[in-house]
């Protein structure tokens, strides 16, 4: 009897140390992953920040060229080459598409993976929240740009839809200055920049916060 419970007790014994051995493996599969995962969204967030800031850089040009057709399109003097360059710069437009592979694998294995509660809602709110709401309404809160690209089209001799750098000449300028539309177009288009570049500021603000917190999150769980 004695022998029989001994060899119960040992075979107990036994399960539960293969099971606990079994959770601790899983649990190493698990924050193996989710490390993997978490440097390769580091990987693509610090892209993401290179692209927002040359959007910043771009749209501050542009903006200062829409600033330039205002201040100068209404004064009775000849088109000058600054100003011929500013008519093909404030139609630039440079859509910002951030990496999102590393968090589309992690949305397939499960957003539960990441451990750190504040870390996963941050995560969540960059993706979610502030890149579609840029997108989103980057293209459906103002006129959209194949309608302005159109329209500029009948009132310029080399409109270059792929370049921002190129002079652009008017047909007829004096009509250009009395064209309310054109006028309109361009009035939008300075609202449009000042909001993106809001939009981009705040946007690298908090991507670079999720780097940092991806950074000691990484250590912590290397450690």
């Amino acid at each position: 009897m004695r022998y029989a419970v001994g060899e119960i007790v040992l075979v107990v014994i036994g399960i539960l140390i293969a099971l606990s051995i079994n959770n601790w493996n899983e649990k190493q599969k698990l924050k193996n992953t989710e490390i993997k995962i978490l440097k390769e969204m580091k990987l693509a967030i610090n892209d993401d920040i290179e692209r927002l800031n040359y959007n910043i850089k771009t749209y501050n040009s542009v903006k200062r060229a829409i600033e330039i057709i205002i201040e100068q399109l209404p004064l009775e003097t000849p088109t000058s080459d600054s100003l011929q360059y500013a008519f093909q710069k404030s139609l630039f437009n440079n859509e910002v598409l951030p990496n999102t592979a590393a968090y589309e694998t992690l949305k397939a294995k499960g957003i539960d993976l990441i451990s750190n509660d504040s870390l996963r809602m941050l995560i969540i709110d960059v993706y979610e929240n502030n890149y579609k709401y840029f997108q989103d309404t980057a293209q459906n809160l103002f006129l959209s740009e194949s309608f302005i690209q159109e329209y500029c089209a009948t009132l310029f001799n080399n409109l270059d839809h792929f370049s921002n750098e190129n002079a652009m000449v008017p047909n007829n300028y004096v009509a250009l200055q009395k064209d309310t539309l054109y006028n309109t177009i361009i009035n939008t288009r300075l609202s449009q920049v000042t909001y993106s570049l809001m939009s981009l500021t705040s946007d690298v603000e908090i991507v670079q916060q999720l780097d940092k917190t991806i950074i000691i999150e990484i250590k912590r769980l290397e450690e």
